[in-house]
C-alpha cells in the first residue's frame, strides 16, 4: 500500500461499477469527486491468447492499459 510522506498526498484511483448516487457523490466532494473519461472492459484470453497479447494489441492501437486484473474464471 503507498503512504504519504510528510509533504505529499497518495491519489487513489477506484472504479466502481453502475454511478455513483448524488447523496454519494455530495459527500466525497470536493476532494474525491473527479470525473474523466475511462473504459472498462472484460476481455475472455482462451486458444492461446494471453493478457500479454491483449495488452500488445490495444499498445498497438495507442492505447494506454492502466491496471489488469483478474474478474473471474470460465
Amino acid at each position: 500500500m503507498s503512504e504519504a510522506g510528510p509533504d505529499e498526498e497518495v491519489v487513489f484511483e477506484l472504479t466502481v461499477e453502475g454511478e455513483l448516487g448524488p447523496v454519494l457523490r455530495c459527500a466525497l466532494q470536493p476532494d474525491a469527486v473527479e470525473r474523466q473519461p475511462c473504459t472498462v472492459f472484460r476481455a475472455t484470453a482462451g486458444a492461446g491468447l494471453g493478457v500479454a497479447d491483449l495488452v500488445g494489441m490495444l499498445d498497438a492501437e495507442g492505447l494506454t492499459v492502466e491496471s489488469i486484473r483478474v474478474a473471474g474464471l470460465r
